[in-house]
C-alpha cells in the first residue's frame, strides 16, 4: 500500500492516458480500414474485368470445341444453334463467326445470312493458336480467336462480354462494405472509448477504495467492522491501540474479540442500543464508561493525556452494513476516546465543589473571626481587672476565699480566650511567629506525649527522615496540627484496635493535584515537605467529608468541632495545602504540604529570653476600647511604665509628635490593629517615620494573615493577642529590644 493518498491530479492524468489510447486506437483502426477500402475501391473495375476475362476465355474455349466440327463440315445450322446457346449466357451481347479470310458466317447483329468481313484488326488476332485475345472496352470485353480442327485453322470466333452489371454489382457491394466498415469503425471507436472510460472508472474506484482504506488505516479515530454475530472482522490500528489500553490480549492479532461477549456491553440499555445499531439504524452511545473487567487487563500500562486507567470514557457510534436487499450484514462501530475531556470535566466539577467548600469555609471564617475579635475585646478588661484584683489581694493579704473566686474568673476567661484563639486560627487570623523548623524533629519531640495517649491495642508506626528541607512555621501551631490529627486518628479506631501511621518527607506535586488542595490558595506545582497521618478506623461518608472543616461540626458527643477547622486555618496561614481521603469502613488519610524554607540549616542554639518584671520610661497605649485602655494602663503602670493613652491612630500620631522630642521621650508604643479614623498599620508607619527605632507591640483580637505577615517582617515589632495579661506582656516585651 502506498504511503500517501493518490491525488485527483494523478487520477485525472491516468484518465487522459486512457482516453488518448482510445483515440489513437480508433484513429489507427480507421486509417487501416480506409486504406483497405481505398485499395479495394481502386481495384474494383480491374477485378471485375479480370473476372470477365477469365469467364470469357472459358466460354470461348468451350464454344470453339463445340463448333469446330460443324465449321469443318460447313454445317451452318449447328453453328447457329450453338451460337444461340452462347448468346443465352449472361452478358454475351454480340457473337460473330467468320472464315479464315474474315468473311462472316454468322453475325448476331445481321440477318440470318450475314454479309461482309470482320474488322482487320480483330482478324489479325486469329492466328494466335494459344487462345483468344481480348480487348477491354468501357463496359465490356471483346474476345476474338481462331477455330481449329486439330491444327488446321478453320475460321474465327468473336464475341463481346458485357460487364456493366458486374461493375454495378461490385460498386453496390463496395458501398455496402464501406457502410459496414464505417459502422464497425464507429462501433470499435465507441467500444474503445467505452473501454477507456471503464478503465478510468475502474481506476477511480480502485483509487477511491485504496484512499478509503488508507484513510481508515491512518485515521486517529478507532474504527472496527463486526460480523452479524458480533465477531471482530476488521479493526484499524487506532482501534487496536485503544483496546490495548484496557486489555493486553489485543497485543495479538489472533485474538478473537466479540463485542456482544464483552462484559461492559452487557448492561441492558447499552446492549439494546448496540443490537439496534447492528440491525436497523445508526445509534450513538455517548459518554460511555468503558473499563474491561477481564483478568487479562494490564494495569501496568502508563496512560498519558489525563486518561484514567481505571475509567476509560468512550463515545460510540454503531451503524449497520446493509446489502442490496437492505438486510444487515454486519456493523461498523466508531470509538472516540473522550477520557481526556470527561476527566477534565470531572476534575472541573471537583474544583468547583472544592471552591464552593472553600468559599463557605472562608465566609464562616470571617464570621468566626469577627465574633472572636469582639469577644476578645470584651474579655480583655475582664481578664485584666481580674488579674489586678488578684495581685492586689495577694499583695495586701486579703481574704483567700475572695482570691479563689478571682482565680476562677481568670481561669474561665483564659478558657474563653483559648476558644477565641481557636476560632481565629480557623479564620487564618491568629497571631503567629514563624521560624525555620524541621518537621520530623517537631514530630519526634511530641512522641512521648501522643504515644502515651494511644491505646495499647493500637499499632503505631512512623517514618521520620531527618534530612528533609526546613519549613517556615509557627512551632506551636505545627504541634497543634500534629496532636489534633493524631487524636482524631486514635478516636477513629473502634476500641483502639487498628493501625495509625505518621510520615514526613518530601514530594513533588503536579499542577493537577495542587489545584485541588484545600483551602484553594492556588498553590503551584513543585517540591513540598509533607506530613501524613493515616488510620484504619471507621472512615467517613460523603456528608461528613463535606462538613469536616466546618466550625462547631463534630461527630464526637463531647467535641466542640474546632480541631480540624483550626488545622485548616493553620494550613491557610502557612500558605500550605491539605487533602483528605476517606472511605466508610476503610479508614482516613490526611496529607499536608508545606512550602520549603529558603533557610537551609537550623541555628544550633537560640538566645534564651529573660522575662523582666520591672520597666521604666514613658509609653503610648492606643486602643479604641475605653475598658481596654483602662485595664491596660493599670497593667503597664504596674510594671513601671509611665502610660499615655490615645483612642485612635490619628490621636496617637499627634501625641507621639508632641512628646517624643522631650527629654524623657517614648520608650514603647502599644497599638491596636483595628481602629477607627486611622488604623494601627497606618499609625505605625507614621510613628516610624518620626522615630524608626521605637519598639512597637501590635495588639489585636483579630488580624488577617496579610497584616500579620507584613508586620512580622518589621524590625522591633511584635504581635500580641488579646486578651492579654501580665505574663503575655512580659513575653512580648522580651521579643523587642527592651528585653
Amino acid at each position: 500500500m502506498k504511503n500517501a493518498l493518490l491525488t485527483n491530479q494523478t487520477v485525472q492524468s491516468k484518465d487522459k492516458t486512457y482516453k488518448l489510447f482510445a483515440f489513437q486506437f480508433s484513429l489507427t483502426l480507421t486509417l487501416l480500414a480506409m486504406g483497405i477500402l481505398f485499395y479495394k475501391g481502386s481495384n474494383l473495375d480491374k477485378n471485375t474485368f479480370s473476372n470477365a476475362q477469365e469467364r470469357g476465355t472459358f466460354l470461348f474455349n468451350t464454344l470453339t470445341n463445340q463448333i469446330n466440327d460443324s465449321l469443318y463440315f460447313n454445317n451452318v445450322e449447328d453453328i447457329r444453334k450453338i451460337t444461340e446457346l452462347l448468346i443465352q449466357q449472361q452478358g454475351i451481347k454480340h457473337v460473330s463467326i467468320f472464315t479464315e479470310s474474315g468473311q462472316y458466317l454468322l453475325d448476331t447483329k445481321q440477318d440470318r445470312i450475314p454479309s461482309g468481313f470482320i474488322d482487320s484488326a480483330l482478324l489479325s488476332q486469329v492466328s494466335n493458336y494459344t487462345g483468344p485475345s481480348n480487348r477491354l472496352l468501357e463496359h465490356s470485353v471483346e474476345f476474338v480467336g481462331g477455330i481449329y480442327y486439330n491444327t488446321t485453322l478453320m475460321g474465327g470466333l468473336y464475341f463481346e462480354l458485357d460487364v456493366s452489371a458486374e461493375l454495378l454489382d461490385a460498386q453496390q457491394l463496395f458501398k455496402q462494405q464501406l457502410l459496414i466498415t464505417i459502422a464497425l469503425l464507429i462501433l470499435a471507436s465507441g467500444l474503445s472509448f467505452a473501454l477507456a472510460m471503464n478503465l478510468g472508472a475502474t481506476r477511480k474506484l480502485k483509487v477511491a477504495e485504496a484512499n478509503f482504506q488508507q484513510l481508515i488505516e491512518q485515521s486517529p479515530i478507532a474504527t472496527a467492522i463486526y460480523e452479524p454475530n458480533g465477531s471482530l472482522y476488521y479493526g484499524n490500528p487506532s482501534f487496536w491501540k485503544l483496546m490495548l489500553l484496557v486489555d493486553d490480549r489485543f497485543n495479538s492479532v489472533d485474538y478473537q474479540y466479540n463485542i456482544f461477549e464483552d462484559n461492559y456491553f452487557q448492561e441492558p440499555a447499552i446492549k439494546s442500543l448496540l443490537v439496534e445499531g447492528f440491525s436497523s439504524q445508526a445509534v450513538e452511545i455517548p459518554a460511555f464508561a468503558y473499563r474491561n473487567k477481564s483478568p487479562h487487563a494490564d494495569n501496568s500500562i502508563n496512560l498519558k493525556d489525563n486518561i484514567n486507567l481505571e475509567m476509560l470514557w468512550l463515545d460510540l457510534e454503531a451503524f449497520p452494513l446493509l446489502d442490496e436487499t437492505s438486510k444487515a450484514n454486519g456493523a461498523v462501530v466508531v470509538y472516540q476516546n473522550i477520557s481526556k475531556e470527561k476527566n477534565a470535566e470531572i476534575e472541573q466539577a471537583e474544583i468547583n465543589a472544592q471552591l464552593q467548600q472553600s468559599q463557605k469555609l472562608e465566609s464562616l471564617g470571617i464570621m468566626a473571626g469577627g465574633i472572636a475579635h469582639d469577644f476578645n475585646n470584651l474579655l480583655a478588661p475582664i481578664m485584666g481587672n481580674a488579674e489586678l484584683i488578684e495581685l492586689t489581694i495577694a499583695n495586701k493579704g486579703k481574704d483567700a476565699s475572695i482570691l479563689s473566686y478571682v482565680q476562677s474568673i481568670l481561669s474561665a476567661t483564659k478558657r474563653a480566650a483559648d476558644l477565641c484563639g481557636q476560632m481565629l486560627t480557623y479564620a487564618g487570623s491568629a497571631v503567629i511567629s514563624r521560624r525555620p523548623l524541621n518537621l520530623s524533629m517537631e514530630v519526634e519531640e511530641l512522641n512521648n506525649l501522643f504515644k502515651s495517649s494511644l491505646s495499647k491495642k493500637t499499632v503505631f508506626t512512623q517514618s521520620l527522615p531527618m534530612d528533609i528541607p526546613l519549613i517556615d512555621a509557627d512551632q506551636n501551631e505545627i504541634r497543634q496540627i500534629i496532636l489534633n490529627l493524631l487524636l482524631n486518628a486514635s478516636d477513629a479506631l473502634e476500641g483502639g484496635v487498628g493501625h495509625v501511621s505518621l510520615k514526613t518527607g518530601t514530594t513533588v506535586i503536579p499542577e493537577k493535584v495542587a489545584k485541588l488542595l484545600l483551602p484553594m490558595q492556588n498553590m503551584s506545582a513543585g517540591k513540598y515537605v509533607f506530613l501524613e497521618v493515616a488510620d484504619t478506623g471507621c472512615g467517613m461518608n460523603k456528608e461528613t467529608l463535606q462538613n469536616l472543616f466546618n466550625p462547631f461540626f463534630s461527630t464526637k458527643s463531647e467535641g466542640r468541632g474546632l480541631g480540624l477547622s483550626a488545622v485548616l486555618g493553620i494550613v491557610k496561614q502557612h500558605s500550605a495545602g491539605l487533602k483528605v481521603e476517606s472511605n466508610l469502613g476503610e479508614g482516613t488519610l490526611f496529607r499536608l504540604y508545606f512550602p520549603i524554607s529558603e533557610t537551609k540549616t537550623l541555628s544550633k542554639a537560640e538566645n534564651k529570653k529573660v522575662l523582666r518584671s520591672k520597666y521604666s520610661g514613658k509609653m503610648l497605649l492606643v486602643d479604641d476600647e475605653p475598658d481596654i485602655l483602662k485595664v491596660g494602663s493599670a497593667l503597664f503602670s504596674l510594671m513601671g511604665f509611665n502610660v499615655h493613652t490615645a483612642n485612635n491612630g490619628r490621636e496617637a500620631v499627634e501625641k507621639f509628635k508632641q512628646l517624643h522630642l522631650e527629654l524623657d521621650g517614648f520608650v514603647l508604643v502599644v497599638l491596636d490593629v483595628l481602629m477607627p479614623v486611622l488604623g494601627g498599620e497606618e499609625a505605625l508607619e507614621e510613628i516610624r517615620s518620626i522615630d524608626s527605632s521605637i519598639p512597637v507591640i501590635m495588639a489585636s483580637g483579630f488580624s488577617t494573615g496579610e497584616v500579620i505577615a507584613r508586620v512580622s517582617t518589621l524590625d522591633n515589632v511584635i504581635m500580641l493577642s488579646k486578651p492579654y495579661g501580665l505574663d503575655d506582656i512580659k513575653l512580648a516585651l522580651s521579643e523587642v529590644i527592651l528585653g
